[in-house]
C-alpha cells in the first residue's frame, strides 16, 4: 500500500549556516529513497520552488549560481563533498507538485485523511509526524498496519506482515478487566505476561500469551500469532471469528493460516 509523503518545507531552510546538517541529510535522503522503492507518493509544496524563498537550500544554490563545492562550502562551513553531490542530485527526486492547495501539513493531512500520510524532511522539531530516515520510515507504516482490523489484515496480508510489529493495542489490566468481568467472548480464559527474569527481561524469549476455549480445550495464542498451546487438530480445530475479531483489536495477530 502507498503512503503519501509531504516534504516539509522548514527542514530545507537554511538560514542557519553553522547548524551541521550533514548527518540529517544523508539520512534524508536515505529515507527518500526507500520512500521511493516501496512506492510511496511524495509530493513538493509550491512553496519549495518559489524563488522568493531564498533561503531554502535549492533556490540558494540555484538564485546565488553556487554549483562548486568550494563555493558552497564557503556559506556551509561543514558541508562534506558526499553532501554536495547529494544536493546536486536531489532536487529532481523531490517529488511533483502538490495537487490542489495542500502546501501545508494541515491542508495535506485533510486531503489524505483517509490514507497512510506523513510529512518527510530533515530531522528539526517539527511538531507534526515526519519521517527523516529509514527507521522513522518504516515506523510510518507500522502505525499504519497497527490500526487494520482483521478483514483488512486479511486482504493486504503481505502489506500487513511486512510492516507489523506485535504490540497489545490495550493495556493488560483493561484486557484482563474485560475477560474477567465477561464483557467479551466467553470463551476467553485469561491473559497472561511473559514470566520475568529480576531484570524484568521476559524468560527464554516468552511472549504475553492468551488463553481462550477451542471446543472444549484451552488453547494459548503468543502476541505474534504463533501458537504456545495449540489445539488438538489446528486445521480442523478453529478459533471462533468473533475471538479472531477481537484478538486482533487487542493487537493479536492471528496463525498464519487464518489470513490465506
Amino acid at each position: 500500500m502507498n503512503g503519501k509523503l509531504l516534504n516539509y518545507v522548514e527542514s530545507f531552510n537554511w538560514s542557519n549556516k553553522d547548524l551541521d546538517r550533514s548527518t540529517a541529510l544523508q539520512n534524508y535522503n536515505d529515507a527518500l529513497i526507500k520512500a521511493r522503492e516501496v512506492g510511496d507518493q511524495v509530493f513538493c509544496p509550491q512553496t519549495m520552488y518559489t524563488p522568493e524563498n531564498r533561503d531554502i537550500i535549492f533556490q540558494f544554490m540555484w538564485l546565488n549560481g553556487y554549483y562548486s563545492y568550494d563555493q558552497l562550502k564557503a556559506h556551509y562551513e561543514w558541508l562534506k563533498v558526499e553532501d554536495f553531490q547529494l544536493l546536486q542530485n536531489l532536487s529532481s527526486f523531490l517529488g511533483s507538485s502538490t495537487p490542489n492547495s495542500s502546501n501545508q501539513w494541515d491542508e495535506f493531512n485533510e486531503e489524505y485523511n483517509q490514507e497512510n500520510r506523513s510529512l518527510l524532511g530533515l530531522r528539526s522539531d517539527c511538531q507534526d509526524p515526519i519521517v527523516y530516515d529509514i527507521d522513522t520510515h518504516s515506523e510510518f507504516h507500522s502505525n499504519y498496519v497497527a490500526t487494520f482490523d482483521f478483514d483488512k489484515q486479511k486482504a493486504q496480508y503481505k502489506y500487513f506482515k511486512k510492516y507489523h510489529k506485535p504490540r497489545l493495542k490495550l493495556e493488560v489490566g483493561e484486557i484482563k478487566s474485560l475477560i474477567e468481568k465477561e464483557h467479551v467472548n466467553k470463551r476467553f480464559v485469561r491473559l497472561d505476561p511473559p514470566p520475568a527474569s529480576p531484570d524484568g527481561s521476559p524468560i527464554h524469549g516468552q511472549q504475553i500469551h492468551i488463553h481462550f476455549k477451542i471446543k472444549d480445550k484451552v488453547c494459548a495464542l503468543n502476541l505474534d500469532g504463533t501458537w504456545k498451546h495449540p489445539p488438538t487438530d489446528p486445521l480442523r480445530d478453529r478459533i471462533n471469528s468473533d475471538v479472531c475479531t477481537t484478538l486482533s483489536q487487542w493487537g493479536f495477530c492471528l496463525p498464519k493460516d487464518y489470513y490465506l
